[in-house]
């Protein structure tokens, strides 16, 4: 048998109540439904002296039986018993619930019963023995429900791992980093898909910072392919498959068994969102995790679209149909993986590969500066948005060469160009795409520098107009630059956000159309492009508006303001400490 849900007592009652009151208002047949797709079944009746409330995986003897008294003022819990029904509780409350917006502005107030803490509320006449509620596994483990108040728990050990290229390394490097400084011992496991680069790495803090099959794809010719695949698939759904079983599988063992001994070494693990094998291993270990989103669309709600779906009209029912949609893709085309790795070790299949596998119901981060990110009204209270995690800097972003230093004292501010992982690997088509920024550049009459790590194979040399560069540190170049094209990558679009920059955003795929409409809707991106249709003339037009816009220049430099008051690294070790009650 499963082990419960790990929710407060008091979190469980009240899902228990919302759920029964919203289905005593449908329509039986909907009733029907519900209890047949959750296999949970959940009552309310008013009876003299209180609220009765039921629940369970059967209905002749619930798991769970309590009263709530009509003043509001007591708790009776009758009978409870732990058991799988509970998961199915808690996806039946995330489903009707918590991600379809359908209960904003309820409000259900629980008193605070001895009750909660096995203590019930009965007459002193009544001799019927009190029925304990078993705590959480994850609350057993970690000693949150036996710490004293106000008691500190002492430094922790965390277990960190990654995978991807850099946009998916950095942020939970600066993490690292981060909660290294603020006094836990941590260990950091890096797997890079298309570069060695991390092998070397050290951390000025001391985190442990391993490489892990890296890279993943050896052979540049391979790479490139795959990427090509990649950058080519139209549907979002497909890239991931591409993902999964062309750079994820074939590591997949190696990852799963250093996410083991991350279990079994440290306290807490915090994972990329998309790393399932760390997910898999914490919940076989019954080790606290937190994971770290990059995209709030990766969020369901009602109140906006998944990634690749516009808004449908001004109700939320298309909103709701459209995750429905992505839910299902995700489960049928990723999940197999997913579960496939979880039977092996001895666990069920995961209900949902976007609410249970890319999230943690005790903590998931998303890694986004509030001026970008909307958080909605209807997300469940562990997503938290703590701002864009940020490491400046690194090593591997090269430094301010002495041939860019001049370019960028001499002369107008330049447009800097980048495509970052999204440029391609082969040489024919890098080729390709720093031709068509050097055309737009001409065009638009601006100086640029344009990053292309193969641009000295193809015999370009830098001018007074365009500066080539194989890579640089954003932090200290966007700053001096005049506005900012890339392809929409979460780091690189709150980069140049920090630097306060406008940017031009050419989208590869759905995650980065995203950004781009982000952008464009907080007033410092003109319209996005689409990297398979993108022309010069019509990069060369966006950029003349972007030079010519005194109102986008001046809000992106408030906007950046704003975002360099924040500390998305500080908050994040903050909402962990919280969390963990450290």
């Amino acid at each position: 048998m499963s082990p419960p849900v790990s929710l407060p007592s008091k979190e469980m009652l009240r899902m228990v109540i919302t759920i029964a009151d919203m289905k005593a208002s449908m329509p039986r047949r909907l009733r029907d439904v519900i209890n047949k797709e959750y296999g949970v079944i959940v009552q309310v009746s008013k009876l003299p002296g209180g609220v009765h409330y039921t629940a369970g995986g059967k209905k002749v003897m619930p798991d769970l039986r309590f009263v709530l008294k009509r003043d509001g003022k007591a708790l009776r819990l009758e009978s409870y018993t732990p058991g799988d029904w509970e998961l199915e509780l808690k996806r039946a409350y995330d489903d009707l619930v918590t991600q379809s917006g359908a209960f904003e502005g309820l409000s259900i107030k629980l008193p605070e019963p001895p009750s909660l803490t096995g203590e019930a509320t009965r007459p002193p006449a009544e001799t019927k023995p009190q029925l304990p509620v078993r705590l959480p596994q994850q609350a057993r483990h970690t000693g949150q429900a036996t710490r004293p108040p106000g008691e500190r728990k002492p430094r922790m050990r965390i277990g960190m791992q990654t995978w991807g290229g850099h946009g998916d390394i950095r942020p939970l490097l600066a993490l690292a980093e981060g909660l290294q400084s603020s006094g836990h011992e941590v260990s950091l496991a890096i797997t890079c898909i298309n570069s060695a680069e991390y092998n070397a790495s050290i951390s000025k803090t001391g985190v442990k910072i391993h490489s892990v099959a890296s890279p993943v794809i050896r052979d540049k010719e391979e790479f490139a392919e795959i990427e090509k695949t990649i950058l080519n698939e139209a549907n979002s759904i497909k890239r991931n498959y591409i993902i999964m079983t062309r750079l994820y599988l074939p590591v997949e063992a190696e990852v799963y068994q250093v996410a083991e001994q991350l279990c079994v070494d440290n306290d807490l693990v915090i994972g990329q969102y998309w790393h399932y094998p760390l997910q898999t291993a914490a919940e076989k270990a019954g080790r606290d995790h937190v994971s770290v989103m990059l995209n709030p669309r990766l969020v369901p709600s009602s109140l906006q679209p998944p990634l690749g779906y516009p808004m449908l009209g001004k109700s939320q029912l298309g909103n709701r149909l459209a995750w429905v949609a992505v839910r299902s893709a995700h489960n049928k085309h990723v999940k197999t993986y997913v579960d496939r790795l979880r039977a092996a070790h001895g666990l069920k299949p995961a209900k949902d590969m976007i609410s249970d596998v890319f999230s943690s119901h005790q903590l998931t981060l998303i890694a986004v500066s509030p001026q970008i990110c909307q958080p909605q009204k209807d997300w469940p209270h562990f997503y938290q948005v703590c701002g864009f995690l940020d490491m400046p800097n690194l090593s591997i972003e090269g430094d301010v060469s002495e041939s860019l230093e001049e370019f960028l004292s001499h002369g107008d501010p330049p447009v800097y160009m980048t495509f970052g992982s999204s440029m391609p690997s082969d040489i024919p088509t890098q080729r390709e795409t720093v031709g068509l920024l050097s055309e737009a550049a001409a065009i638009a009459n601006c100086r640029a520098i344009i990053q292309a790590p193969l641009w000295q194979e193809f015999g370009l040399k830098p001018t007074q107009a365009v500066h080539y560069v194989h890579a640089s540190p954003y932090g200290r170049v966007f700053p001096r630059c005049r506005a900012i094209i890339h392809h929409g990558g979460s780091g690189t679009t709150q980069a140049a956000t920090l630097a306060g920059k406008p940017s031009i955003v050419v989208a590869f795929g759905a995650d980065q159309e995203v950004w781009g409409r982000e952008l464009e809707r907080i007033g410092i991106a003109p319209r996005l492009l689409s990297a398979r249709k993108a022309t010069a003339e019509a990069l060369a037009k966006s950029i003349k508006k972007v030079i010519s816009s005194g109102s986008m220049d001046e809000t992106a430099k408030r906007i950046g303001a704003a975002m360099n008051r924040e500390n998305g690294v500080g908050m994040a070790v903050k909402l962990i400490n919280e969390r963990f009650n450290i």
